[in-house]
């Protein structure tokens, strides 16, 4: 499938979050902050405390025992924004993540921030591997119009059952995916969001995410991977559009 490249991409904000198989048990509160100053002189807005509530897969399997297939963990991360407010850093336990906001900077430009922050990170506490990459887009489309042909914008718009006199007004839906050749899980969340009176907006988010649950990846193999999460990531955006759409985005040829 042709992957094209938009002038005007519709990306709201991109994260990539790496989840790391630490040395020892032990975060160290300084972390944060050693890694602040590494990093202030381009992340240089004010930094925040954030408080999660995640759920997260276990581990390891346990033979003979039934085990919940998540567990609830909490977690504090420290964001440390751009002083324009286009993008962050969070940085928290055995989790880093890079964020990318609207205007889109560009793939290279959104790796090679990765790529230092992974730097900083790994320099700091010394995890031994990865045992998560997640690479999320989250697409806002907006359309010109206050009640579009959904099928002409989108290749998977929602069936309408009910009778020809209704129209489909605001939609929702979620799906869940698993790659075959290899143990990478994408969630898909479709919907019509809340837009002025004379244009339709939709949400297209993409998340895709490869775990080591048993054996960590090693340090040095992430980028490869992200870079493979970016690849496919791109091929099911294509998927979900019609030329309509990139006409939208002013693809170029």
């Amino acid at each position: 499938m042709s992957v094209h490249q938009y002038q005007n991409p519709p990306i709201l904000e991109a994260v990539c979050e790496i989840g790391f198989a630490p040395a020892d048990d032990e975060w160290n509160i300084s972390y944060p902050w050693l890694f602040y100053e590494k990093v202030k002189g381009v992340y240089a807005g004010a930094p925040k405390e954030q408080k999660l509530v995640r759920l997260e897969p276990p581990p390891t399997e346990v033979s003979g025992k039934e085990e919940s297939p998540f567990t609830v963990v909490e977690q504090s991360r420290t964001l440390f924004p751009l002083a324009n407010d286009t993008g962050l850093i969070a940085v928290g336990p055995n989790v880093l993540s890079v964020h990318v906001r609207r205007p889109y900077p560009g793939w290279s430009i959104f790796r090679a921030r990765i790529v230092e922050a992974l730097k900083e990170y790994t320099s700091i506490t010394h995890p031994i591997g990865i045992r998560k990459i997640g690479l999320r887009y989250i697409n806002q489309v907006t359309i010109s119009e206050p009640q579009p042909n959904v099928a002409d914008y989108f290749s998977t718009p929602p069936a309408n059952v009910l009778p020809d006199e209704l129209a489909i007004d605001n939609f929702q839906s979620r799906n869940e995916y698993v790659y075959q050749d290899e143990p990478i899980r994408v969630v898909l969340n479709f919907a019509r969001t809340e837009s002025p009176s004379k244009v339709s907006t939709y949400l297209l988010d993409i998340d895709l995410v490869w775990l080591w649950p048993a054996e960590p990846l090693l340090i040095d193999s992430v980028m490869s991977k992200i870079d493979e999460l970016r690849r496919r990531e791109r091929i099911i955006f294509e998927r979900l559009i019609t030329n309509r759409s990139r006409e939208l985005f002013d693809a170029a040829t």
